[in-house]
């Protein structure tokens, strides 16, 4: 039973029962304020980290490219006769291109190979089997080679470890003295501001005949 001071008070016109089940909308803007700040940082930190999930992707890439491109290239040179330069003109090319043949004549198995930059700055395997009537084949084993101007691709050296520079020295001369081929490649990977990887390995010419036979240099 309420006592007689309670049911003055309900009887009271002034007394309004409080209903405290709700927010009000000053409560709910804060809370749906708080949560967009929330989910907000949460995106930005995803981004972020997809951004150098991305970057670090990219720069893996770039580096397993330079060394299956380091690989083809070895593996190539390595088994080949002395350089060709048969159709060289000017010796400045072979900076920035080689060209050996693998295989036999008298198996009629001689593969032409050419390891070139391009003008799109992309690094080409070239094959020619069984002649240029059979067909020329060529793949691209680097996107974006970004070698310095004074940086060559490819570097010749005699037995003596000097330095055969084409364009000073005559290509024909290379072919006959060389007997190592530094292969010196800078690559930029597709992700904008990663850093560039340069490969850089050196290749003794297997079949160059040693003591520097044949060799005929001015």
């Amino acid at each position: 039973m309420l006592s007689h001071l309670q049911q003055r008070i309900l009887r009271s016109p002034r007394y309004e029962p409080r209903d405290d089940s709700g927010f009000t909308l000053t409560e709910l803007l804060v809370v749906t304020a708080v949560f967009m700040i929330v989910v907000s940082a949460l995106l930005t930190t995803l981004e972020v980290a997809q951004r150098q999930q991305r970057r670090t992707e990219s720069i893996v890439d770039n580096q397993l490219q330079v060394t299956n491109a380091m690989q083809v290239m070895t593996r190539e040179i390595r088994a080949a006769n002395p350089i060709d330069v048969t159709n060289i003109t000017d010796p400045s090319i072979m900076k920035t291109s080689i060209i050996v043949k693998t295989g036999s004549q008298s198996s009629n198995s001689v593969k032409t190979w050419r390891f070139y930059l391009n003008s799109n700055r992309q690094l080409i395997a070239q094959t020619v089997l069984g002649g240029s009537s059979q067909g020329t084949y060529g793949i691209v084993l680097l996107k974006n080679v970004v070698n310095a101007p004074n940086q060559p691709l490819f570097r010749y050296f005699d037995e003596f470890q000097a330095e055969l520079t084409p364009g000073v020295i005559a290509a024909s001369t290379i072919s006959s003295c060389a007997t190592k081929v530094v292969i010196d490649v800078v690559s930029r990977p597709e992700f904008i501001g990663a850093p560039d990887y340069e490969g850089v390995t050196e290749v003794e010419l297997r079949n160059k005949l040693p003591g520097g036979t044949g060799c005929q240099r001015p």
